[in-house]
């Protein structure tokens, strides 16, 4: 029990770790969706990439 209890706890941070940039990645994502999927609905939007051409993105 003792051996379980010491690995659990040198597993802990490794675990937290993990468990936090999931949840960075969820609010990260659900934000980005909220603020730019309003924009490309309400809306069409002109996007120039790296080459410099021009999309039409309609929502």
């Amino acid at each position: 029990m003792i051996i379980g209890l010491l690995t659990a706890f040198t597993r802990l941070p490794e675990t937290l770790l993990l468990l936090s940039l999931a949840v960075v990645r969820y609010v990260f994502r659900r934000t980005t969706n909220k603020l730019f999927g309003n924009q490309m609905k309400s809306a069409m939007v002109l996007m120039a990439d790296s080459d410099g051409a021009i999309a039409y993105l309609s929502g």
